[in-house]
């Protein structure tokens, strides 16, 4: 199994093994009315236009969670 994560904050879980790949599931992490931010809302200029998940994503194993940046209209989570 191979995950992967997206800008927009997207965790998806592959067979890797299978031919073709196959998907086992996907999750969106940000919650429901707000977005993930942009380089505009982080001050950057490197990864643009939108900065979700940008590293390695990292689930714990024994709670199955996993972290992202989100925002809203006032304030950062």
């Amino acid at each position: 199994m191979i995950f992967t994560a997206t800008s927009h904050n997207t965790v998806y879980a592959f067979d890797a093994d299978a031919n073709p790949c196959v998907t086992y599931w996907s999750k969106n992490l940000v919650p429901a009315g707000e977005t993930w931010p942009n380089s505009v809302d982080m001050g950057g200029v490197d990864i643009q236009p939108d900065m979700g998940v940008i590293g390695t994503p990292v689930i714990d194993p024994t709670t199955k969670h996993s972290v992202c940046r989100h925002e809203n209209q006032d304030d950062w989570d």
